[in-house]
């Protein structure tokens, strides 16, 4: 018998490609992960605010749950988010953004038409696995760096 849905989330969120959904599509090919279709964002506990910010977009009624994740001596929290049953959320990441399960080794940029959607992807992208380098001597610019396949 299968699992009744406890939580709900708007199905639609990325039906229709815009600004805010391209930004989060963004973040999520860089710190998502979606699996049997279900969505799931991990991330330290001082990025709570930001997976919030993402409950509250995709209207996910669902909790955040606390992770402790031990590593040697080391202990650390995290926070996620796991929507279940979202096959609709999936099917347009992976048709209108590219991301599919495995994304680390096959994500290829999004085509998306309009340079502001293509902006805020990147926005987004840069949020989860990009960095900017300041050197100390002021010899250097600053260093915009992306953590990605080739493609992205």
């Amino acid at each position: 018998m299968p699992r009744k849905r406890i939580y709900f989330h708007n199905e639609k969120y990325f039906d229709s490609i815009d600004i805010n959904n391209s930004y989060w599509a963004g973040f999520i090919a860089a710190d998502g992960c979606i699996s049997n279709n279900s969505l799931i964002i991990e991330l330290k506990s001082d990025d709570r605010t930001h997976i919030q910010k993402f409950k509250e977009a995709i209207e996910f009624t669902g909790n955040i749950r606390d992770i402790l994740i031990r590593h040697g001596d080391k202990t650390y929290f995290h926070n996620r988010i796991d929507i279940g049953h979202a096959n609709q959320v999936v099917h347009n990441l992976k048709e209108k953004f590219n991301i599919t399960p495995k994304k680390s080794l096959t994500l290829k940029p999004p085509n998306l038409y309009d340079k502001n959607f293509v902006r805020s992807f990147i926005r987004g992208y840069m949020d989860g696995d990009g960095s900017i380098w300041f050197y100390k001597d002021n010899k250097h610019p600053p260093t915009l760096s992306f953590i990605g396949t080739n493609e992205i």
